[in-house]
């Protein structure tokens, strides 16, 4: 299945939904595609195996997975009711809180997939724990996070106040600490899973996307961080910034990220590892 229908509340989310599905692309692009280890159990045809997809968003993901590996299955949750309205045979989804727990997914799959979903997530401890009851033995973890951080050319991080794009970044794990999520949730989750009795062969991977200026011509990473600015703006006003301060981080990055003559990257993090 190459086309799918959404379910669309307004403009915001059709923007919203649009800006995920070019995320996924460059996101699984940069981080090199499927771990091995995944597609090793993905692949496997010993049995019909199955993916639990974790904060699936707009389904990207999902359905590209279902059309990768036709012989497992997949499962699609999130909270908001977003999901792809067409799917292939093999896949499904529920509406669920992930915060409510797993109970209804325990011992029950073969991978779990989540993506850039600590901002949703209070306790990534807590989180992490519940995967491991849903997994067989086995079975795969496989997360990708951000650390809501700024780079420099020299790949060190600069300073939150700094105005541009590290100073609205600052802003955005501020407001998001204070709603309940995780915004270091990437620095964390290698230590987490290591550290977790359940998982052994833990793999730990970092990966930059280049923001402004782009790098030969591929402007692909500048352009997915000027959707974000129009998307989190309710994430400004929810933790109770003026229209003028909002107004104020947005311009001074989006002119970072369309004029800046510096090169600034964002880190990412991706760790897998396997059920014991």
């Amino acid at each position: 299945m190459t086309e799918h229908a959404y379910r669309l509340d307004s403009p915001a989310v059709a923007h919203e939904l649009n800006r995920l599905d070019l995320q996924h692309k460059l996101l699984h692009a940069a981080s090199g595609g499927y771990p091995s280890r995944l597609v090793e159990v993905l692949k496997d045809t010993s049995g019909e195996k199955k993916c639990l997809d974790i904060g699936a968003g707009s389904g990207s993901w999902l359905l590209d997975a279902a059309k990768d590996f036709p012989e497992s299955s997949f499962v699609g949750i999130d909270l908001a009711p977003i999901q792809p309205s067409l799917l292939p045979k093999n896949a499904s989804w529920e509406i669920h809180d992930i915060n409510q727990g797993l109970q209804p997914f325990y011992n029950k799959f073969d991978a779990v997939h989540a993506r850039l979903i600590g901002h949703g997530i209070p306790d990534f401890a807590v989180l992490i724990d519940e995967i491991s009851r849903v997994l067989k033995p086995g079975g795969v973890i496989d997360i990708l996070e951000y650390d809501f951080q700024t780079y420099d050319e020299n790949k060190t991080r600069v300073a939150p106040d700094v105005p541009g794009w590290s100073h609205y970044l600052a802003k955005a794990r501020t407001a998001i600490k204070n709603r309940g999520g995780s915004p270091e949730a990437g620095e964390l989750i290698h230590s987490l899973i290591d550290k977790h009795d359940a998982f052994k062969n833990v793999v730990n991977q970092t990966f930059w996307i280049p923001m402004s200026p782009s790098i030969d011509g591929d402007a692909s990473g500048r352009d997915n961080f000027l959707r974000v600015i129009k998307s989190a703006r309710g994430v400004y006003v929810a933790d109770g910034l003026s229209e003028e301060e909002i107004n104020g981080l947005e311009s001074e990055a989006r002119t970072q990220l369309t004029e800046g003559k510096v090169l600034q990257y964002s880190l990412f993090y991706h760790v897998h590892a396997v059920k014991v």
